[in-house]
């Protein structure tokens, strides 16, 4: 039987909140934590902790790499600028899936200025998907929020189908014989 789908997490806020508001990190990691729950039972995360700075990430993903994910996925918790993912993502082979998805249903005007700073990972996701499409690194983004149930299955799929991408990478395709000449 097959091993499960297994995919390293990243889970991103920008490092400027870490001073000015010490505990959204803790929030914001127990928040990812209780969606990784929701998805299914067949894929197993690796999410060691919260990334804030390049350095942070580039550890994570090395860790990703040595264990074998089959991909990554990126959730922006908070707006994380690009370069905080940019380089580690283009040196990274895995395939790249983010989410877009936040907390909350909406953001009005009359949202108190947590709510806002707890569900505002969507500017980041603009910046990054943006730079990485002008650089030709090839990700796939799943937009909606946490609770649609479309949308997770959505997700669960991309990440079972990066696993089938893993495995046909590694695969060793043989030839017995030889080609009939004039074939392509």
């Amino acid at each position: 039987m097959d091993k499960k789908t297994k995919i390293g997490v990243l889970g991103v806020t920008f490092d400027l909140y870490d001073k000015s508001y010490p505990t959204l990190k803790v929030g914001r990691e127990k928040f990812l934590r209780s969606l990784l729950k929701n998805i299914a039972d067949e894929i197993d995360f690796n999410f060691p902790k919260v990334c804030s700075v390049r350095e942070e990430v580039e550890k994570c993903i090395k860790e990703f790499e040595v264990e074998n994910c089959d991909a990554i996925l990126i959730v922006f918790l908070t707006y994380t600028p690009s370069f905080v993912l940019l380089r580690p993502i283009i040196d990274c082979k895995l395939p790249i899936i983010i989410w877009n998805t936040q907390e909350t249903f909406e953001i009005s005007l009359d949202s108190p200025p947590e709510v806002t700073l707890e569900n505002h990972g969507v500017h980041g996701v603009q910046e990054l998907t943006s730079v990485l499409k002008r650089i030709g690194r090839d990700f796939t983004i799943i937009s909606g929020h946490y609770k649609d149930n479309r949308i997770l299955e959505r997700l669960t799929m991309n990440l079972k189908l990066a696993k089938l991408l893993s495995k046909l990478k590694r695969s060793r395709i043989g030839l017995i014989g030889y080609p009939l000449q004039g074939m392509g």
